[in-house]
């Protein structure tokens, strides 16, 4: 008869934990992973938000922050002294199908011809659908350019272009660690000049006191 027979469950389970560890082991169980929630951000669990609401038409955004640093060159040397910030730029692009009547100026995402100088500034959000994790925001974006193309065999397609103030990801922007440290010496220096100079005037009333006393005895 066809099947398993009872004996043979044991070593077809020994057969599974063995397919399990050669998966795990070989680090393709990373990228596909059997568990119910993934390890890894996909286009198809992301959501994409401009001013707080879901962007219906949208397939694909891409950002690209530019935090640019300056050489500082001295004489008599190829390499550079040290490297300071200069500035930071953040651009990114939407591209998404075009729906008649749903287009950027209709949803006030783009200026129009009128409000191109009164425009507001709109916030853009890319957070993973599953665990809610943050992937991209900037509160401060302006669309800077549209591009558009129909053909007779596909649907129509556009590309927003922006440029933002400033951006956040998953980790809550701060000052660093150092800096803080900094700061602190800073503080505890000040704070001990203040302690220092008030214990030196404190001695110098004291000495007023003690010869004002002795003035008034002798005098």
């Amino acid at each position: 008869m066809g099947g398993f027979t009872l004996k043979e469950i044991p070593f077809a389970e020994k057969i599974g934990n063995l397919g399990t560890s050669l998966i795990r082991e070989s680090g393709v169980g990373e990228v596909f992973s059997t568990k119910p929630r993934a390890k890894y951000a996909a286009g198809a669990r992301t959501i994409i938000r401009v001013n707080g609401k879901p962007l219906a038409f949208a397939f694909s955004v891409s950002w690209n922050i530019q935090t640019q640093q300056t050489p500082i060159r001295t004489i008599d040397d190829f390499l550079p002294y040290e490297y300071a910030p200069k500035f930071i730029e953040v651009t990114g692009k939407i591209s998404g199908w075009h729906i008649p009547g749903e287009g950027p100026t209709a949803l006030d995402i783009q200026q129009n011809i009128l409000s191109f100088l009164f425009h507001r500034y709109i916030t853009v959000e890319v957070r993973d659908r599953t665990t809610d994790a943050l992937l991209f925001f900037a509160s401060n974006a302006v669309i800077v350019s549209r591009s558009e193309s129909i053909n007779v065999d596909d649907l129509a397609r556009m590309e927003l272009e922006f440029k933002a103030i400033g951006w956040k990801d998953e980790k809550e922007p701060r000052t660093p660690a150092l800096a803080r440290g900094m700061q602190g010496a800073k503080d505890t220096a000040t704070s001990t000049d203040t302690s220092l100079s008030q214990k030196a005037g404190n001695a110098l009333n004291d000495a007023a006191s003690a010869i004002r006393s002795v003035t008034k005895k002798l005098f």
